[in-house]
């Protein structure tokens, strides 16, 4: 692209290479990349090659992310980079959480967190237990039973249930 050892417009004295010019107002785009990389990165620090190699082009994969959802949204000018990031893992990770909710070795807990975090298609998580308390009644009364609502897997007493809870009822009557 640069033949000639000419000296590029506007270098003034300084007689300034075109070749030098024009990296110098092409430099822009690797600057800014890099400080947004270093801004939110999500790299950690390893002595393994190909996992820094992964972590950077995930770096870089999110940016160009965020240079489209912006080209392609108007009110998109406004989100921040980090509220976005924090979205797209989101969204990358949404499907391995579901899958994650079926598997029967997945601690309690964590099945707990990932439906109270994310709301995962309002589900709730399979209990294993083979008695608990009523759902609907006070805690004060500590009635244990065995029945669970058919949608939601919460426990429920004879008073409160014919097979479903009040609060699947209440939703199926809104939803009517």
């Amino acid at each position: 692209m640069h033949h000639g050892a000419y000296i590029g417009p506007g270098s003034g004295d300084q007689q300034t290479p075109g070749i030098i010019m024009y990296y110098s107002f092409t430099k822009g785009g690797v600057d800014t990349n890099d400080h947004l990389c270093g801004t939110y990165s999500a790299g950690r620090r390893t002595k393994r090659w190909p996992l820094a190699i992964f972590f950077h082009l995930i770096n870089v994969a999110c940016i160009n992310a965020l240079v489209v959802h912006r080209a392609n949204t108007t009110k998109s000018r406004t989100q921040m980079r980090r509220n976005f990031l924090r979205q797209f893992s989101v969204e990358l990770v949404h499907n391995h959480q579901k899958r994650r909710l079926d598997v029967h070795s997945t601690l309690k807990v964590i099945k707990k967190r990932l439906i109270e975090v994310h709301d995962l298609d309002n589900r709730a998580p399979p209990t294993t237990a083979k008695r608990g308390r009523c759902n609907n009644c006070p805690r004060k009364s500590d009635r244990k039973v065995f029945t669970k609502c058919k949608k939601c897997t919460k426990f429920v007493c004879n008073n409160h249930s014919d097979i479903y809870c009040q609060q699947c009822k209440k939703s199926d009557s809104d939803s009517s």
